[in-house]
């Protein structure tokens, strides 16, 4: 696993500079749970996985796991 700057001093990598994570990226990480659950029934013995990748604050891609192999 690659760890960026602020993760390697110990932050939580969607945390922003005060400390809790902005509107965009909670909005973004229930997206990804949501892309996650299209892989459901697919995926074994891979987890389900969703990713929304945001620049500058909106969504820039999506994507998900959608089956083994």
């Amino acid at each position: 696993m690659r760890l960026e700057s602020g993760a390697a001093r110990g932050a939580s990598p969607i945390q922003n500079s005060t400390g809790g994570a902005t509107p965009a990226e909670r909005a973004a990480m229930r997206e990804a749970v949501r892309l996650a659950r299209r892989g459901a029934g697919g995926t074994h013995p891979n987890p389900r996985v969703g990713a929304v990748l945001l620049a500058e604050g909106r969504p820039a891609a999506r994507g998900w796991h959608a089956r083994a192999g």
